[in-house]
């Protein structure tokens, strides 16, 4: 494993894994499940068809505008759902790394 470099390690949001992969892969890319990041956000009380196609197309997205635009129709749905889902930094459960944009 060496340094990390070369290596992504995506987690399930486990606090403690990433300060380890920090320490002994410090070139690892660190990114978390966005299978795990939707179900705390439903935990959270952030439910309905319509917040969970726009977080899944948010995930999705390929391009800065459309993450964008995805994100502005669920702020403009709730402004706490928006502020949860950019408090879990999008750049780490983007699917499609091409478009990390924080």
């Amino acid at each position: 494993m060496g340094n990390g470099r070369r290596l992504t390690i995506i987690s399930d949001l486990h606090k403690g894994l990433m300060e380890v992969v920090k320490e002994r892969a410090p070139s690892c890319e660190h990114r978390n499940c966005a299978q795990h990041i939707f179900s705390n956000f439903k935990k959270k009380g952030f439910t309905g068809v319509e917040l969970r196609r726009l977080f899944w197309r948010a995930a999705k997205a390929t391009t800065n505008s459309t993450f964008r635009s995805y994100m502005r129709e669920i702020r403009t749905m709730s402004i706490k759902a928006y502020e949860h889902l950019i408090e879990r930094d999008p750049n780490t459960w983007l699917l499609d790394v091409s478009s990390c944009i924080l």
